[in-house]
């Protein structure tokens, strides 16, 4: 079953948006860490396989259709380079949440700031980016009920341009989607390789 249904994902196009708008963009944010020193390489690996899983299952593969379809009906319209700013937000989520739950600098003895910067570097973080990373941190002192609504946000109007209404659902389900991804892929790994040093 498994042959014949990817036979059928290339004839719909479904595999030829996957690489365009996945794959060619997590390889190429791969690309440009593989020369990083040893602690900002793991770490970003395991940001940019928790964004890979996240992305592959709103947009792609997970069960969640109906509730997914704002995105999936519009994939046409992405652009790959509109879903790498997406993964570039993604990884924003993924440091705030990180740094809220550690101290830099008691874990990795280093300045949070340089951290940030230097993690900012491997993913071509913009001004722009880091101004709405810190509007982030800023909101999620007064409520943290921010989050779910700035994650759909990033996704829905820098990938797809999308600015209608909002789904209560859609945006319950992606934050529950991004957290699970955050414990099981981005942690899991980190960890991993942590115990691997």
């Amino acid at each position: 079953m498994g042959i014949f249904s990817n036979i059928i994902d290339g004839f719909s196009g479904k595999t030829y948006r996957y690489n365009t708008l996945i794959s060619n963009n997590i390889t190429k944010l791969l690309k440009h860490i593989e020369n990083e020193d040893n602690l900002y390489k793991k770490w970003s690996t395991a940001c940019i396989l928790s964004i890979n899983n996240f992305l592959e299952w709103v947009l792609f593969k997970g069960k969640d259709e109906e509730i997914f379809n704002i995105f999936r009906k519009n994939l046409d319209k992405a652009l790959p380079e509109n879903m790498f700013k997406v993964m570039q937000y993604l990884l924003l989520y993924h440091l705030f949440i990180f740094e809220t739950a550690n101290n830099i600098k008691e874990l990795f003895y280093i300045e949070q700031e340089n951290f940030e910067n230097n993690i900012f570097r491997c993913f071509e973080i913009d001004e722009e980016e880091i101004n709405e990373f810190n509007k982030l941190k800023s909101d999620a002192k007064s409520s943290l009920d921010s989050l779910p609504f700035n994650l759909y946000r990033s996704i829905a109007e820098k990938g797809f341009n999308i600015k209608e209404k909002r789904d209560a659902r859609v945006l319950t389900s992606l934050f529950q989607i991004f957290k699970l991804n955050y414990q099981e892929v981005f942690m899991s790994t980190l960890n991993k390789e942590g115990s691997n040093a």
